[in-house]
């Protein structure tokens, strides 16, 4: 049997699994092209073994991609995961999440993801600032526009701007339009994520809490806090799908089955 994990964002698909030569694979799709062909790739690299495909979905216009790109063969079932089905995992592992029971997987996964005192930067089409502290214990966190969608939003409110794709400048402040635009969005978000982890530090008392940088946006991050000279953060593109494997028990190393 085989399990194939599935994260279902606003912009984009990825999936997790091992392929037929044991090789741990992840693939990002951006399109239902892209998504049509991954099943092609799925279904080739596993011959004919079966199992199940865990997804974890925020946009049930992707959902609904997914399920029918793989709907049509016999190899998969599709099990959609709600966040209120790992309550007794989140309490064996030692986790305490107030709102489990409306919390949207994509988050809860991320939460799982932590090992220890964690601010999660999770950006893709929304950013998520999500806090969890030495106790395993889950405060929630911010939630807000993520880079592409604050640039998209200035040029729609803006009659002389056009829409700037997202980039980081060499500099944190500029002279050009396009520049100093980007200059807010990254590195404006970056200086927002150092304070508020400096000042979760200090009103949990959480001397050790470590940032931890992921989402389909997150190599933007990554390199304008390395133009910041800041080195106290984490980059892990594949944070949620820690998360999920966590919480469903599947062998990290194999992904053919729930331990």
């Amino acid at each position: 049997m085989k399990n194939i994990i599935v994260d279902i964002g606003n912009t984009h698909v990825g999936f997790l699994f091992m392929n037929k030569d044991n090789v741990r694979e992840s693939i990002i799709c951006r399109s239902k092209q892209e998504i049509a062909e991954t099943q092609k790739t799925i279904l080739a690299s596993l011959n004919s073994e079966t199992g199940f495909l865990l997804v974890s979905s925020v946009n049930s216009l992707l959902l609904n991609e997914v399920k029918n790109c793989f709907s049509d063969t016999e190899h998969f079932s599709i099990e959609v995961l709600a966040s209120s089905e790992f309550r007794q995992r989140v309490k064996e592992m030692g986790f305490k999440i107030p709102n489990l029971d409306f919390l949207a997987t994509d988050i809860l996964f991320d939460v799982l993801s932590c090992d220890s005192e964690t601010l999660i930067a999770d950006y893709g089409t929304a950013s998520k600032l999500l806090f969890v502290n030495s106790k395993k214990e889950y405060f929630g966190g911010m939630i807000g526009a993520g880079l592409k969608s604050i640039n998209w939003s200035l040029s729609a409110s803006a009659e002389l701007l056009d829409e700037v794709p997202i980039s980081v400048p060499d500099d944190y402040i500029s002279l050009t339009t396009k520049e100093a635009i980007n200059d807010s969005t990254v590195f404006g978000e970056c200086m927002k994520i150092i304070k508020l982890k400096e000042i979760l530090s200090k009103d949990y008392d959480e001397p050790n809490l470590q940032l931890v940088v992921t989402g389909g946006d997150g190599i933007y991050l990554k390199e304008g806090f390395q133009k910041l000279k800041y080195k106290d953060f984490i980059y892990d593109k594949e944070c949620i799908f820690k998360g999920m494997l966590k919480g469903l028990r599947i062998n990290a190393d194999d992904l053919k089955g729930i331990i």
